[in-house]
């Protein structure tokens, strides 16, 4: 009973140790196009950037306004948690319109690499799922670190603001919750497209 135990432990660390590693590479995905969507780094505009970019636009309208006599737009905007929030939402879509984005393309990319395994004799789901599952994961890890980046932001204006940052929980939830129901997304792309 005790070999076969430490044989079953001896099995499973080969097996991770095989997934992981990957000497043979049988789990490695080989195509140029999925390492560049990995690489590439979402754009994501933070509620400064948005501001700057509406104050060049204001700069224009001002200038106009100076050349007609016409005095120029002072606009205060009150500033309170529920904005501060409601502008770093619009960062959260952002990614989320990217992070759909490169799912759909990853998942394309996959289907044509079952279809062409599949024309070759060699159409594994096992293999091709295990594949692609280092590349989801290395996916949303980036996003993870990209959420991080605004959740970092977001505490700092609130700090600025002099409110209680635990009000930044609300966004981190509703990341959390735009992940889960982007894997479920998936995960119903998934078993349609493969027809599992």
């Amino acid at each position: 009973m005790k070999k076969l135990f430490f044989l079953t432990i001896f099995l499973f660390l080969c097996g991770v140790a095989l997934y992981y590693y990957d000497p043979f590479k049988i789990f490695t995905i080989d195509n140029q196009e999925v390492r560049e969507l990995l690489e590439t780094d979402y754009e994501i505009d933070l509620p400064e950037e948005m501001e700057t970019k509406q104050e060049d636009k204001q700069l224009t309208d001002n200038e106009y306004r100076f050349l007609h006599g016409i005095k120029p737009k002072q606009e205060m905007k009150e500033v309170t948690v529920d904005s501060i929030i409601s502008d770093y939402e619009q960062s959260l879509l952002q990614l989320k319109e990217q992070v759909d984005d490169k799912l759909n393309h990853l998942m394309e990319l996959a289907y044509e690499d079952y279809q062409k395994q599949k024309k070759e004799g060699k159409g594994n789901l096992v293999t091709l799922y295990l594949k692609y599952q280092k590349a989801i994961d290395e996916l949303e890890e980036n996003t993870d670190q990209s959420f991080a980046e605004v959740y970092e932001k977001l505490v700092e204006e609130l700090e600025k603001h002099q409110f209680d940052v635990a009000e930044a929980e609300k966004l981190k939830d509703q990341y959390e919750e735009m992940k889960e129901k982007t894997r479920q997304v998936m995960f119903n792309k998934v078993m349609d497209k493969f027809e599992v």
